[in-house]
């Protein structure tokens, strides 16, 4: 993680007068890191990050890394890290998805850090923090998946129109099919019978 004004800087050698035959070379400044420890009362969770000296002091001032991820803007961040630490933690109060075996604790924390949250929807955490590969997956997945619901198959699609048609129970029949229901019965060897033995009955 880096802190905002930490450059890189190089500068030539200047002292040529010193050893004439000494070839200048430029000298590079690098910002001094460390390894600690920082506490997530969000994620509940200890979190084992490298960053310079005036990344810490800024996260001493902020209160917390949780504060110092989240009211810090992404340009002054300039770290993959934090970006993907602040989806994160946006994520988790969005969904309120923090500490799922303790409710009491868990409003008191959103409540907290409610004022980062304003004016951020969950689609926006989401694609906060992805690297231009990252964003370009997740978009081909999206129009992939909008693609594949949008293609219903027939089945299903002659299923509801079937299941209209008994919902109205107003079924036309055409002349064809009354002919030909009519030529079918009159094929029925039992017809003969069954219509005698009613006869029979009635009389």
């Amino acid at each position: 993680m880096k802190a905002c004004g930490v450059v890189k800087a190089s500068l030539l050698d200047i002292h040529r007068s010193i050893n004439p035959k000494k070839p200048s070379l430029p000298k590079y400044w690098v910002p001094g890191t460390n390894k600690y420890v920082f506490y997530s009362e969000i994620l509940d969770t200890k979190l084992s990050i490298t960053v310079t000296e005036g990344a810490r002091d800024l996260i001493d001032d902020a209160y917390g890394l949780d504060h110092y991820i989240l009211q810090t803007n992404e340009a002054d961040l300039q770290s993959d890290l934090g970006m993907k630490l602040k989806s994160k933690l946006l994520l988790a109060l969005i969904r309120k998805s923090l500490y799922p075996n303790d409710p009491e604790k868990r409003e008191k924390v959103c409540q907290k850090y409610q004022k980062y949250i304003q004016g951020i929807t969950d689609e926006e955490a989401e694609w906060m923090g992805l690297t231009v590969k990252e964003a370009c997956k997740k978009q081909l997945n999206i129009e992939e998946q909008e693609t594949k619901n949008s293609q219903i198959p027939l089945k299903q699609v002659f299923s509801q129109q079937l299941l209209q048609q008994f919902s109205t129970k107003d079924l036309d029949i055409s002349e064809e099919d009354k002919d030909a229901a009519s030529w079918i019965s009159k094929l029925n060897p039992f017809k003969t019978r069954d219509s005698q033995k009613e006869t029979s009955d009635n009389k």
